[in-house]
């Protein structure tokens, strides 16, 4: 076997496909291949490339395709034989070996190489809530204030559901059920439902009542003395004889 071939000027002579040194003697050393053992191999995993051909066993490394794996992927493509499409925003070219997208991913898209479909683009979540992607699915972290599975429900609230205190009362939500109202001035009761008001200013009728039992006091009281005098008076009178009636008792 011929291990050195020349061609004409310019060209010259050079060791045939998998050999080099001074006498074209010597194999090509691990990730060479082809004639002088000029050419890089760019296979998977660090494999070694056939060193006559230059194939590889296991395929092409990341942004690198072709029977040799010798093309760089064409821009839009990239990994192992450039077998998968960039979805970079913009339409940008991603980086050929790792997918890599300068501006960021396209709508739809996330991850390091924008390769994983983004669920939270379509996505049902309401009332603020926040999408969480979970690959082939999402969830919907809710703000305070709503649950559910889209976050569609209000958190029940005793005060707003139920309006429970009365006459201007404060409700103070204590849980998702437990209440407390804060009394105005002059009422009390567990939802203020009970007017307490000071003795001093009472009510008309209150007012009307304690006239009418002061009346009726002061006229008992005026008629007991009025009968005590009387009697008295009479008793007095029992006791004592009149001029006439002396002049009478003498004559006789």
């Amino acid at each position: 076997m011929e291990l050195l071939f020349c061609m004409p000027d310019p060209w010259g002579c050079s060791c045939a496909t998998g050999f080099r040194g001074d006498e074209c003697d010597e194999f090509c050393t691990q990730g060479r291949f082809g004639a002088d053992c000029n050419q890089n191999c760019n296979c998977k995993n660090g494999s070694n490339c056939n060193i006559y051909t230059g194939r590889c066993p296991d395929g092409c490394r990341e942004g690198w395709k072709g029977a040799t794996c010798q093309e760089e992927c064409a821009p839009g493509e990239f990994g192992s034989d450039c077998l998968l499409k960039c979805h970079c925003l913009n339409n940008e070219t991603c980086n050929g070996a790792t997918g890599h997208c300068p501006p960021g991913c396209a709508v739809g898209w996330i991850g390091p190489s924008c390769q994983e479909p983004d669920d939270c683009v379509t996505n049902e979540c309401l009332n603020g809530a926040t999408c969480n992607d979970l690959r082939d699915a999402y969830n919907c972290s809710c703000p305070i204030g709503w649950i559910g599975r889209f976050c569609e429900t209000m958190t029940p609230e005793p005060c707003r559901d139920l309006e429970p205190c009365e006459n201007g009362a404060t409700c103070v939500p204590l849980s998702e059920e437990e209440y407390r109202c804060d009394c105005a001035d002059t009422y009390e009761g567990q939802h203020c439902e009970v007017q307490n008001l000071p003795e001093e200013a009472g009510s008309p009728v209150g007012a009307i009542v304690g006239a009418l039992v002061a009346v009726l006091l002061i006229g008992g009281v005026a008629g007991a003395a009025y009968y005590f005098l009387k009697v008295k008076k009479n008793k007095g009178n029992e006791g004592r004889v009149s001029p006439e009636a002396q002049g009478d008792s003498d004559e006789e």
